[in-house]
């Protein structure tokens, strides 16, 4: 008998069978050992990460502005999910009773599913920043070590303690578990390559990230995912644009090429046409002005804007029309604006009638939009104080 079981061990099979029995043990001895190994080092294809220094954080400061919140509830959600939500913002916030509540929710629910619904809330609870959530993402790490959602959470988390070489590692991990995202629920896997693409872009360089981002491209199927793709390379092309300063054109385009995908994209229209107006090319700005404020006719600050490229062109009559448009809808830098051009213009008391009219609609305090009505009234005092001297002027030398 001992000689069998002797046989069996020392072959092949029986060794990988002895191997799992060993990582069992050490595994129930120590529970700590995967967290232990994923707080240290990630292997990812052969390539084995180390938690990187801390950046330099002058380097991240654009890094930061494009990592987008994600503040909408799931569209689809139980009332007590719903509930759980608004708990996470709640005053008197208790993680215990958080975790009583998430499990009571995700206790019935295949595997899959729990994972993603503990994505989901941990991801809110890490924009409340209200607790260290690092060893309860470890443990949903853990536990679900081929989940999208679990590495997914990791690199975030992972991002904001500043380890961006263990964060791409988690991120490409959660990519390479993509399919298990059946919806878009909070665009996670956009949020994740994008994200990606910037740390990529950061740490291995520009035309790494730009390869990267590419095959995305040819790889996505959904208008949506392609066209959030096409806008994150004209970001990283904008942002490359200050040391090559050759690539506007190329970034913009790539933008039309998003907007040709999502023809209703107004946030994406108005990025055109404002680079082309930083540019000084206001024809091109106009042209896209127009064509977002055929969708949206109250869009304020296209208004504002298309009187901004008007007046730049120096076609002053079109100018005054699109700020007015602007300030009737309530924009206090349109009203600033119209005020300061009526001024020019010599219109002293319409300019003076703009300026009381934001003064008393908004205080200061309450709305920056306000500082131009201040350089506006300033503006407007001078101007009559330059008159009356010029009057005064006049008059001494024909008595």
């Amino acid at each position: 008998m001992m000689t069998e079981i002797l046989k069996i061990v020392i072959s092949p099979s029986g060794a990988v069978i002895v191997f799992i029995i060993l990582l069992l043990i050490v595994f129930l001895v120590d529970r700590n050992w995967l967290r232990n190994i994923l707080s240290k080092k990630i292997e990812y294809k052969g390539i084995i990460s180390e938690q990187s220094e801390e950046f330099d954080k002058q380097k991240t400061e654009n890094m930061e502005s494009h990592q987008e919140k994600i503040v909408e509830e799931p569209k689809t959600v139980s009332h007590e999910e719903g509930t759980l939500f608004k708990y996470i913002f709640d005053k008197d916030f208790d993680k215990s009773e958080f975790d009583k509540r998430l499990g009571n929710i995700i206790k019935n629910t295949s595997q899959k599913e729990q994972a993603k619904k503990r994505f989901e809330f941990l991801y809110f609870l890490e924009l409340g920043n209200k607790v260290d959530l690092y060893n309860d993402i470890l443990s949903f790490v853990q536990d679900n070590n081929k989940s999208f959602y679990s590495w997914a959470l990791l690199g975030f988390e992972q991002q904001k303690r500043e380890l961006k070489k263990d964060a791409i590692t988690s991120f490409k991990l959660a990519l390479s578990f993509r399919d298990e995202v059946v919806d878009d629920t909070f665009d996670a896997k956009i949020e994740v390559i994008k994200r990606l693409s910037l740390l990529i872009w950061e740490i291995e360089g520009n035309n790494e990230a730009y390869d990267f981002l590419q095959t995305e491209i040819n790889n996505a199927s959904k208008n949506q995912l392609k066209s959030n793709l096409y806008k994150q390379l004209a970001e990283l092309k904008k942002k490359s644009d200050k040391e090559e300063s050759n690539l506007f054109e190329e970034y913009q385009q790539l933008r039309k090429e998003a907007f040709k995908l999502l023809p209703n994209d107004k946030g994406l229209l108005f990025s055109i046409a404002y680079d082309y107006g930083k540019k000084n090319e206001q024809k091109k700005s106009i042209y896209y002005y127009k064509t977002l404020l055929k969708i949206d006719a109250n869009n304020d600050s296209a208004l504002n804007n298309m009187g901004v490229a008007y007046e730049r062109l120096g076609i002053i009559n079109k100018a005054i029309l699109f700020y007015k448009k602007a300030a009737q809808l309530g924009s206090y830098y349109s009203m600033g604006n119209l005020a300061i051009m009526l001024t020019n213009a010599g219109f002293f008391e319409e300019a003076q009638e703009w300026i009381n009219k934001a003064r008393k609609e908004a205080r200061i305090v309450d709305n920056p939009d306000l500082t131009r009505i201040i350089y506006a009234e300033n503006f407007l005092q001078e101007k009559r104080l330059e008159e009356v001297k010029e009057t005064e002027q006049i008059e001494k030398d024909y008595k």
